[in-house]
């Protein structure tokens, strides 16, 4: 794991790494003796493709290798996290920040309201940690000049989403902007902030109550929250945060590492995640779509901050202009 993902969580316990690679080494060697294939990692998100239509749909100026490198539903940036070590992630995914108010005389939920807010937080600095490295690495794509280095934006040599920051300067830098833009378009799929509940039913822990919210979310303020220190945006961020805000439990790793119990909890794949059309929340009204179309404005609005915030920490000498250009475009030596 890298040291942005790390950074990316409030606290870590060791015993992850053993619980990981203890789960990861007997599910091959269980598929190996049954001569089953290899299990695949479970869809905690919006599926590959629906990840890649909403990238896609959210982008203006890419160039068609870029953006594919970018947004391919098996092989691009943005579904990285779906894949390796970080599927088994909830903050990645934004799952975990479960809440639901208990009505009089009933039970309390199993988890706080502040305890939800945590586990979005975690969310959310995922998404800000990736901004800030990725920041840090457009440095690369151009010289001190203005020139783009040809060797750090060539296309022809793949790009491996390792999150080692081995690759080349683009490869890198896209690499961090899909891994930092896939838990806020998760955040849409796995939450009530944009959808209905079934006005069928009774609102609970079966059927949480929707949030109808039709403008992007604005705890997702990344831009803004990288300029300031971790406790500062935190405390801004949680102000903004609706209290019959839910995303859904699901058995992955919460951000203090510990493996989520759902019990008595809102449940992701049954109750509230809208991964693909056909699941059951999905269904109700249009919810597919409406946590889509969100997902797809809000990444639409991380871009155009990413790229503002290029232009200005590499304002001499044009440096950002061509870097914007730089990732844009599948020959930024020749036409940059």
């Amino acid at each position: 794991m890298s040291d942005t993902a790390r950074m990316a969580l409030t606290t870590r316990t060791p015993s992850f790494r053993c619980r990981y690679l203890a789960w990861a080494a007997g599910a091959v060697l269980a598929s190996a003796l049954l001569g089953l294939a290899p299990m695949a990692p479970p869809a905690y998100a919006f599926t590959g493709g629906n990840h890649e239509r909403i990238t896609r749909e959210a982008l203006d100026g890419f160039e068609p290798v870029s953006l594919d490198l970018l947004a391919n539903a098996k092989s691009g940036a943005i579904v990285a996290d779906d894949q390796g070590p970080y599927f088994d992630l909830g903050p990645m995914h934004c799952d975990n920040a479960d809440f639901l108010q208990s009505p009089p005389g009933a039970a309390p939920y199993p988890r706080t309201r502040e305890q939800a807010t945590d586990e979005l937080l975690a969310c959310v600095g995922s998404s800000v940690a990736r901004f800030k490295r990725a920041l840090s690495l457009a440095d690369g794509l151009v010289d001190p000049d203005g020139r783009v280095r040809a060797n750090q934006v060539d296309l022809f040599a793949p790009c491996d989403f390792d999150d080692s920051d081995r690759g080349t300067a683009k490869c890198n830098v896209l690499e961090h902007l899909g891994r930092g833009w896939h838990p806020i378009e998760d955040f849409y799929s796995h939450s009530n902030y944009a959808d209905e509940h079934d006005p069928t039913r009774p609102v609970g822990v079966t059927n949480p109550v929707g949030l109808h919210r039709t403008a992007v979310a604005p705890f997702f303020d990344i831009r803004r929250y990288s300029t300031l220190g971790t406790n500062a945006w935190r405390a801004q961020a949680a102000r903004l945060i609706p209290r019959d805000l839910t995303t859904g439990c699901y058995k992955d790793f919460q951000s203090d590492y510990t493996l989520a119990d759902c019990t008595g909890r809102v449940m992701h794949d049954e109750t509230l995640a809208k991964d693909a059309a056909g699941s059951s929340r999905s269904l109700i009204g249009d919810n597919f779509n409406k946590a889509r179309t969100l997902a797809t404005r809000d990444i639409a609005r991380q871009w155009d901050l990413f790229r503002a915030a290029l232009l200005e920490r590499y304002a001499a000498k044009n440096r950002g202009s061509v870097m914007v250009c730089a990732i844009t475009h599948d020959h930024p030596d020749r036409d940059c």
